[in-house]
């Protein structure tokens, strides 16, 4: 929309930029946002008159410029949702013990248990808030946990 800027075109670039921000808003309230958490920045590509020479500008100039466009950037404030720390949001959890997986793998222990079978899941497949933990001989006593730093797999 490349035209000179004058009072009777600002109502045009106005209208415009309400539509693009009505736009913004709706898609970013279709994503849980309030407008309480919207903040919109507007751009405008211009040339002044007598210039070829294109200008990036978030403010007015009093001299005759040419609009090639204009748009918004919208930025959201996602701090001021009220939301549960993850720990807040462990401890609340209903935990639900995973079903019988169908696979099982031999993994090694290097705390002197060796090679031990253990259940495969897949991720995709368990859902949320579920406890899926094999239990496991190590230092004396059964406890639960995941084996990251001390499990590898078995090799034939």
């Amino acid at each position: 929309m490349r035209s000179r800027f004058s009072e009777r075109r600002a109502s045009l670039i106005n209208g415009k930029l309400k539509g693009l921000i009505d736009r913004s808003t709706k898609e970013l309230q279709s994503q849980g946002f309030t407008e309480e958490q919207l903040i919109y920045e507007v751009f405008a590509n211009i040339r002044f008159e007598g210039s070829d020479t294109a200008e990036h500008s978030t403010s007015p100039f009093e001299r005759p410029v040419y609009i090639d466009d204009v748009r918004i950037g919208t930025i959201t404030s996602a701090s001021r949702i009220a939301e549960k720390s993850p720990l807040q949001q462990f401890k609340d959890a209903k935990l639900r013990e995973a079903s019988a997986s169908t696979k099982q793998t031999q993994v090694f222990f290097d705390s002197g248990t060796g090679c031990r079978s253990a259940p495969v899941y897949k991720l995709k497949d368990l859902g949320s808030n579920v406890r899926a933990v094999q239990s496991c001989h190590y230092h004396g006593r059964d406890s639960d946990h995941s084996g990251q730093s001390f499990m590898r797999r078995c090799t034939s």
